[in-house]
């Protein structure tokens, strides 16, 4: 493959922390390693931050960033200037179901750039605007999908449901996992768990703890460590959750801790 301009289109990124943030990073530095020129473009403000306006431009390890102002819910952001960032590009790589997705298909005879989709679980995470959801994906994403020369589903699931609008361009291709960076960190005999994450309401924390709360009970000596950033669920509510369960003391909950600090875990 030669060199190529490659830009990625995603409404979170650095210094935003989750999995599509880093998936996307990750990504990017293996196509910066391999010597094409990467852009990501992404909004101006983290979702759940303190609001303040990042800077427009950016570079994290030799990927370009630019950052978009936007509007509207964080549902369905919308940020008309994409068309601007995505100039020069020879592939524009669109990542999750929202207004970029739907705003660059729209404009493609204007933009001319060739499109690619990865789906990071669409938008079914929940169960909010179930029907909406459905309907939405069945008429203005059918559409939207035939700009796009490939859809890769990030999980089967993903690709039986893309399957039912589109025959044919779709491919289940499973993200990826970065292991180095926690390689050697974790002891081969130690009795415990780690979740980091998000802390949302569709990652169901909840539910790994009342599994957990199980496990301890028939082995004790098991502990287990949940480290993310609040988004929806309170460190307080698992906490409570964990004292209701009596498992406070083999428990520890870890506030959006930095990836030095959550490496020393």
């Amino acid at each position: 493959m030669g060199h190529l301009r490659i830009v990625h289109v995603v409404r979170q990124f650095a210094p935003g922390v989750g999995g599509l943030e880093d998936f996307v990073l990750q990504l990017a530095s293996r196509q910066v390693e391999a010597g094409h020129d990467v852009r990501v473009v992404t909004l101006d403000r983290i979702f759940d931050g303190d609001a303040n306006r990042l800077p427009a431009t950016d570079r994290i390890g030799g990927i370009d960033v630019r950052r978009l102002p936007w509007f509207g819910s964080r549902r369905y952001p919308i940020a008309p200037r994409v068309l601007g960032a995505i100039r020069g590009a020879d592939v524009v790589h669109v990542h999750a179901l929202d207004f970029f997705f739907d705003f660059l298909a729209l404009t493609r005879p204007l933009h001319r750039r060739k499109l690619v989709f990865s789906t990071h679980g669409l938008f079914f995470h929940t169960p909010f605007a179930s029907r909406m959801k459905r309907l939405y994906f069945g008429t203005v994403t059918r559409l939207a999908a035939s700009a796009y020369g490939a859809i890769f589903a990030s999980s089967e699931q993903d690709a039986a449901r893309f399957h039912t609008i589109r025959r044919r361009g779709v491919e289940a291709v499973e993200n990826g996992v970065d292991i180095d960076k926690f390689a050697g960190a974790a002891s081969p005999n130690a009795r415990t768990i780690i979740y980091f994450g998000r802390l949302a309401p569709n990652k169901r924390v909840d539910l790994l703890l009342d599994w957990f709360a199980a496990l301890h009970r028939i082995d004790p000596a098991w502990r287990l460590i949940v480290a993310g950033k609040p988004m929806g669920i309170a460190v307080g509510a698992l906490e409570a959750q964990a004292a209701d369960l009596g498992i406070s003391d083999a428990v520890s909950i870890h506030d959006t801790p930095a990836q030095a600090e959550l490496a020393a875990l």
